[in-house]
């Protein structure tokens, strides 16, 4: 092999990888540092009570798939058991954010976000436990800003599940008949 050779060699993988490091991913998502919140919480009221108390604090989602399906009142009081899973609620993320940089100024671009909660709601000694389980997915830029999808968030915003939960709190205290 001529020297030539080895440097055209050499030259277009160098090439090659930088073109490859530079459209493989687009900005880097940085995350805001918040205390994290817990997402459970046991409600001293009895379970349908604390199960319509869920349903209006979702009501402006659509709900995929609940357990019991119906609300009759017979049946509710011989639950121990209830759940419900909603469908995808597109929003803004509170945490998660892009950086970059204009004409030397930082700047910050806030990320799109795609949640769905699945409550579990249990009847423990003094009460019912609901937990509120948080599925996020993140939208992904490209370096020009564009979208390129959605991936899925290892560690979704806790503060979510407790406004759920806070949501379903609030909806207890103003129920007409406890």
């Amino acid at each position: 092999m001529t020297y030539k050779q080895i440097l055209s060699g050499l030259s277009i993988v160098l090439i090659s990888a930088a073109l490859g490091a530079g459209c493989s991913s687009g900005p880097e998502v940085k995350k805001q540092a918040y205390a994290s919140s817990p997402n459970f919480r046991t409600f001293e009221y009895e379970l349908p009570v604390v199960w319509k108390a869920s349903l209006r604090a979702l009501k402006d989602n659509k709900i995929v798939d609940r357990e019991p399906e119906d609300d009759n009142p017979v049946e509710l009081k011989k639950l121990t058991e209830a759940s419900l899973e909603t469908d995808w609620i597109y929003s803004q993320s509170r945490d998660k954010y892009h950086e970059y940089k204009v004409n030397g100024s930082p700047r910050r671009k806030a990320l799109q976000v795609r949640l769905k909660y699945k409550l579990s709601l249990k009847t423990t000694m003094g009460g019912t436990e609901v937990k509120v389980g948080l599925k996020e997915e993140l939208e992904r830029l490209k370096e020009d800003g564009s979208s390129r999808g959605y991936d899925s968030v290892e560690d979704p915003d806790s503060g979510r599940a407790a406004e759920i939960l806070d949501r379903i709190g609030a909806g207890i205290l103003s129920a007409p008949n406890i």
